[in-house]
């Protein structure tokens, strides 16, 4: 599979950002949420951990609720997960076939075009964000 690189996004009506815990679309996206918002793309959020490795799952949760709420994207277009297997820690590596299988169900489910996440690397060698990507291809 190869990745493209581009300076531009494509042109999409639907897109998916699919991050690993909560802030995780503050730190490493809201540049490319910016730019899809520009473009008129609707946005969704799908968080696959509460962010609870300190406890504080249900506080990011919040937060992640008002970030989106001030880039733009609707209460109804943001999914987190509270799965078993996909718990927050630097220690915790999460099944591919398990994030797969999350990610294409809500895909189909709201129709969407185009899914975006973290690098190969995970942008900061998080397991977690690295489990994310490996699910996404």
């Amino acid at each position: 599979m190869a990745i493209v690189l581009q300076s531009r996004l494509p042109q999409s009506s639907r897109a998916m950002l699919v991050i690993a815990h909560p802030d995780d679309e503050t730190m490493f996206f809201t540049p490319t949420i910016q730019a899809l918002k520009t473009q008129g793309c609707s946005v969704v959020i799908l968080c696959l951990s509460t962010g609870n490795h300190s406890g504080l799952g249900s506080v990011r949760g919040k937060e992640l609720l008002a970030a989106c709420c001030i880039l733009g994207i609707e209460q109804g277009h943001i999914v987190m997960v509270d799965h078993p297997e996909l718990q927050d820690g630097p220690q915790c590596w999460w099944p591919s076939e398990l994030v797969a299988s999350i990610i294409s169900k809500e895909a189909e489910k709201r129709n969407i075009e185009m899914i975006i996440t973290f690098d190969v690397k995970g942008v900061s060698g998080h397991p977690n964000h690295v489990a994310v990507w490996r699910g996404t291809v």
